[in-house]
């Protein structure tokens, strides 16, 4: 009859209508699950926070207490680098440079007769290319492990005769000779062989044939 049909209609609904009942239970129940997890999971991040931060602080207070003994810092440092002095040849480290420690020559050798050569600077004999290692340097400063023109230096002669050797180009030579003196100013402007423009402006004795 049409009253039962109406009957089976209302009692599938209400089934239907609890069962939906039953799956937002459900999913609120998951929902304070993960919720619940959620709040675990950040309280342990938080303490591994505070935990972290205390092991920091911990290293750095027994780092000041090791650096207070002497005993240098707690992060390993790198080995500092040998460098080559360009004045004296010596092999030296940075932290162990002071003044007079090298000992070089100030001037070049010039030609003393047939077969010696004369520093200019204090006229000790020596030969050519191997004085800095025979002759003591009459001169004293602190190592430099580059070229520089502060103030004259042997081995300088020899590094800009080195350059004018590899020089790319060479747009001007110039010499001057004074035959009172038998001695002679020179020039040289070119291109080096890593693109930059050079000016070398020197003496040299004899012949005029040396690079000083």
């Amino acid at each position: 009859s049409l009253l039962s049909c109406y009957y089976l209609q209302v009692m599938a609904t209400k089934t239907e209508f609890l069962q939906l009942k039953s799956t937002v239970q459900e999913l609120k129940k998951t929902q304070l699950d993960i919720k619940e997890e959620f709040l675990q999971l950040k309280s342990t991040v938080q303490e591994l926070g505070r935990t972290q931060l205390d092991i920091l602080i911990r290293l750095e207070n027994l780092e000041q207490q090791l650096t207070s003994l002497g005993g240098g810092s707690l992060v390993p440092k790198e080995p500092e680098a040998v460098l080559t002095c360009v004045q004296c040849g010596v092999d030296y480290k940075e932290s162990q440079n002071a003044a007079g420690l090298c000992k070089y020559h100030a001037g070049n050798l010039k030609a003393a007769g047939s077969w010696n050569y004369q520093y200019e600077c204090c006229n000790k004999v020596g030969r050519k290319n191997e004085a800095s290692k025979k002759t003591p340097g009459c001169a004293k400063g602190k190592h430099s492990s580059k070229h520089h023109t502060n103030y004259t230096y042997e081995n300088y002669f020899t590094y800009m005769e080195e350059l004018s050797k590899k020089a790319k180009e060479v747009w001007m030579e110039l010499d001057v000779k004074d035959h009172i003196t038998n001695r002679c100013m020179w020039a040289e402007v070119g291109l080096s062989e890593d693109g930059h423009t050079y000016i070398l402006v020197g003496t040299c004795w004899s012949e005029c044939t040396a690079v000083v």
